[in-house]
């Protein structure tokens, strides 16, 4: 086993090798083919080009060498059985290095008949170290491979993605669809917009983050509002971390929700306020009395079933657009664009924009309806709802 394990030291090392390797390829694209050089220090080149750093701009070939030898070790060591003790000890490093096996091969297999599918992405960390990741900006790629195997049937289901989108997305025809009516009636839940407050309308986008008596107004709304439900949680979602740290700071100065405290427990879904976020949820969802200030695409959205008198009202801060500062979305919008510029037909950017934005809301709102005889209030604050195409889906 000494010598298993020589090897896979061996085989560390290439690794490390070829990973600083990265800040000369980094050099490389500052000083020759940047394309994208944002606030982050982010830079982005296409497979091909990468392909090039790797290939041709260093005289040995490290990157097919770690594929073959990694996966060799990996499978010495499934089939190695004499010694328990030592299987142990390995077994951590077996998983890394299945990792690093797979991302080397799926940077082999991204070939240049579907470069357009992914971009390679190269950036700094928080601590100033140089990573590169894949991001896949056409699901449809993925599809067509996996249609290829010819399998017995492909069922999607959803409550929130549409039809539509998913085949314009996926580029592919669903042989049969079924749109069902929602289990829950109208009598059931109530939807209200709130559109301003005496003063003021209010807008949640870029140019009104910082509006402090917005915020200050927001905070007395939702105050009303949750002294109005006496019994069951409340779940107000916002469209990022940076705002609801915004609000929270200023609302905690202003002591708004200090007279509820005694009714309901408030949780701010801030890492910096509670280490044990999630325990803190759990409990309160125990005691029906949670007023949660949580966040859109996140786990509380999307992933945590508040049912019953754990939630009877849910209030959502401004439309979820996603970030168009975000390096994903704008790979996104500019491959939809330009796809659709080619063939005139399939989602532009615009409509995926909103359909993203739509899908995030839909979300939220569905934390509050669980099951055919749950209840609740949906709340909506801001102007741009008055006439969102969410409410006639």
């Amino acid at each position: 086993m000494f010598i298993l394990g020589e090897e896979i030291n061996n085989e560390i090392n290439k690794v490390k090798e070829f990973i600083k390797k990265l800040d000369e390829i980094n050099k490389i694209i500052k000083k020759n083919i940047t394309i994208n050089n944002s606030d982050e220090e982010i830079y982005i080149c296409s497979f091909k080009e990468f392909k090039y750093l790797i290939f041709k701009k260093f005289e040995y070939d490290i990157y097919g060498r770690i594929i073959c030898s990694i996966n060799q070790i990996i499978s010495k060591i499934l089939n190695y059985k004499n010694d328990k003790d030592e299987i142990k000890i390995y077994s951590s490093i077996k998983k890394d290095l299945k990792k690093m096996s797979s991302f080397l091969k799926l940077l082999e297999s991204l070939t240049e008949q579907n470069k357009n599918s992914y971009r390679l992405v190269l950036s700094y960390d928080n601590d100033k170290k140089i990573c590169f990741g894949i991001y896949c900006i056409d699901a449809s790629f993925g599809m067509k491979k996996f249609m290829e195997i010819k399998p017995y049937s492909v069922i999607f289901t959803s409550g929130t993605i549409s039809i539509d989108m998913l085949e314009n997305l996926l580029q592919i025809k669903f042989y049969k669809t079924m749109n069902n009516k929602h289990i829950i009636n109208k009598n059931q839940f109530l939807m209200n917009i709130i559109e301003n407050h005496s003063v003021l309308n209010y807008r949640f986008n870029h140019y009104h983050r910082n509006d402090k008596n917005q915020i200050n107004y927001l905070g007395i709304d939702i105050n009303n509002l949750a002294k109005s439900v006496k019994k069951g949680g409340i779940l107000v979602f916002f469209k990022s971390y940076d705002y609801l740290k915004k609000c929270h700071d200023i609302w905690k100065y202003n002591n708004i929700f200090s007279d509820i405290k005694e009714n309901k427990t408030i949780i701010y879904d801030l890492k910096y306020i509670y280490k044990n976020i999630e325990d803190n949820i759990k409990e309160a969802k125990s005691n029906n009395n949670i007023l949660l200030f949580t966040v859109y695409r996140g786990k509380n959205s999307e992933g945590i079933n508040f049912k019953d008198d754990e939630a009877r009202m849910v209030i959502c801060v401004g439309i979820p657009y996603p970030n168009l500062s975000d390096l994903k979305i704008k790979l996104k919008l500019n491959f939809l664009e330009k796809r659709y510029e080619e063939n005139k037909s399939g989602y532009d950017s615009v409509t995926w924009y909103e359909e993203e934005a739509s899908v995030a809301v839909n979300q939220a709102l569905g934390r509050l309806l669980r099951h055919k005889d749950d209840y609740g209030i949906m709340i909506c604050f801001g102007v741009d709802f008055k006439n969102y195409s969410l409410f006639s889906k």
